[in-house]
Formats: structure tokens, C-alpha cells, sequence
């Protein structure tokens, strides 16, 4: 189905996503195995009675992994302002994904606020991250911005379903890629990183089956999910302290994240690459 494609430049994608269409939701609903409801049962995050705080009170982690920490608290930390954003869109009409948005989004706030912990046990209750600067907190707070949203992503109906998955697959890809290093770093960090590691790859496995069928049943969808990709950046915010990704990866280890993405139905030239501008990665037409 992917090689029906028109050629996948912006120009095109966007006259695609002006047309009028969607997949067939019962279809996708029937061939989906994840178990929503299983995972919303179990799921708990990481929460701070699970982990030996006082081991990082008497001996704090060292510049480069409290840094790492940090980027993933900024990476989990601005969930619950995606997930605003997100049940705005038709994702919110559909029961599964809204559970399963809404518990991921449980994980991560608890996640994130024992990873804070862990990173500056002195600053409990501080913000996780630095505010942005004036012109782009303007824009991002401006009350006209989710308005536009919305009514953006229900003319687009629900082929923009496609869009939300594809994009929580990168994010969930990159979170745990960060998530492997942290033991290089402080061996102390093991246990955290292999869980969070366990909870991103779940995340992973129900965003890529329903980007791949949701993908496959509509050469729509793939337009307009082709159009959020060239606009993400991850992560979405940096907080104080924390570096760089290009200081945490390689380019190479961004390869297996643009390996899955590619493999998706229409997204075989897109790639995750780093971005010099914000410190994160973005992905590019390659």
C-alpha cells in the first residue's frame, strides 16, 4: 500500500491532508492485540517509595548523569500538557487510546517526579524545568493556540489518529534510547533505567501498532503524519542543567529509532537526527 504514495514532499502531503477521508476504526479495532485493559490496571511508574532516595541524599549523582536525569524529567514532564493538547483531537473518541494516553500519562508524572528526586534531592518541589523564553512562552500560552488545534485536528478527522501514534512511538524510542545510558553513568541508576526502560518499551509497543495499522488503512493518514513529524523535536523541554542529547548519543544510536520509523507504511525517508538549534533531535526527509 505504501508504494501508491505520491512523492512525499510538504507541498503534497498538505493538499492530501485538505481532502476529506478516514480508516476504518472498526477494522483497526479488531486486528489490535495490545491489552488496554491489562496495562491499565498494572501500570504504577516509578514511584519514590520504590526507590533508596536517601543513597543519592548522601551521595549526589555527578554532573553528566544528573544532567541525563534531568532531560528525561523534562522529556516525562510535559505529558500531562500533551495529553491536554491531544484529547482535543478525535484521539479522545476513541475509549482504548484514551485510556491508554491517560494512564501513560499517570506513569509518567510519577516517573518524572522520582527521577526529580533522584537528580537534586535538595530541590523538591522546585520546577523541573526552566522556563522558555518570553516570545516562545507568549506563543505557547497564547489562549488562541489549543483553540486552533482542535478545530485543525477534527477537520482532519481521524485519519490525524495516525499522527498522535507515530509521534508517542519517537517519543517512547527516544526515552528509553536516554534510559540505556543512565547505568553508564552512575551504576547506581541501573535498577531506574531498566525500569523505565520496561515502561517506554509498552508505550512503544501500543503506539507502533496502531501507527502501523492506522498507517496502512490510509494513504491520508500517512500524509498528515508526515506533515507532525517534520515539526517534531524531542524534548519538547529542557530543564536547567540538563545537556544536550548529542552529549548522551551518538548519531549512530539514533539509528534503530529511524530504522522503526521507517519501517512504517509511507515513512520509509524519514529520519531522526540530531538538531543543533534546540539540543534535541528532530526528524528530517532523508
Amino acid at each position: 500500500m505504501t508504494g501508491l504514495d505520491p512523492a512525499a514532499d510538504p507541498a503534497t502531503d498538505r493538499a492530501h491532508a485538505a481532502t476529506f477521508a478516514h480508516p476504518d476504526l472498526e477494522q483497526i479495532d479488531q486486528h489490535a492485540a495490545f491489552d488496554v485493559r491489562g496495562y491499565a490496571g498494572s501500570a504504577t511508574g516509578i514511584r519514590p517509595e520504590t526507590v533508596d532516595l536517601s543513597e543519592f541524599e548522601r551521595r549526589p549523582l555527578g554532573e553528566r548523569a544528573r544532567g541525563a536525569v534531568r532531560l528525561l524529567v523534562g522529556a516525562m514532564s510535559g505529558t500531562i500538557a500533551q495529553l491536554r493538547d491531544i484529547l482535543v483531537t478525535p484521539s479522545h473518541l476513541e475509549s482504548r487510546l484514551t485510556a491508554f494516553l491517560t494512564t501513560r500519562a499517570f506513569e509518567h508524572y510519577w516517573s518524572a517526579h522520582t527521577l526529580s528526586l533522584i537528580a537534586d534531592p535538595s530541590r523538591a518541589g522546585e520546577p523541573l524545568y526552566a522556563a522558555p523564553p518570553s516570545d516562545a512562552a507568549r506563543l505557547d500560552l497564547a489562549s488562541w493556540r489549543p483553540v486552533r488545534r482542535a478545530i485543525t485536528s477534527n477537520l482532519l478527522g481521524h485519519d490525524h489518529v495516525a499522527q498522535t501514534a507515530t509521534l508517542g512511538l519517537v517519543d517512547s524510542l527516544l526515552t528509553a534510547r536516554v534510559a540505556r545510558r543512565l547505568p553508564d553513568l552512575d551504576g547506581r541508576l541501573s535498577d531506574v533505567a531498566g525500569r523505565l526502560v520496561d515502561i517506554t518499551s509498552t508505550h512503544a509497543d501500543f503506539y507502533d501498532e496502531q501507527a502501523e495499522l492506522r498507517l496502512g488503512a490510509s494513504w491520508r493518514a500517512r500524509s498528515i503524519t508526515r506533515l507532525g513529524l517534520r515539526s517534531f523535536v524531542w524534548p519538547t523541554r529542557r530543564p536547567d542543567g540538563a545537556p544536550s542529547l548529542g552529549h548522551l548519543l551518538r548519531p549512530s544510536d539514533l539509528d534503530p529509532v529511524s530504522g522503526h520509523l521507517a519501517a512504517l507504511p509511507g515513512l520509509s525517508r524519514m529520519r531522526v537526527r540530531p538538531s543543533g538549534r534546540t539540543g534535541g533531535v528532530r526528524v528530517v526527509t532523508g
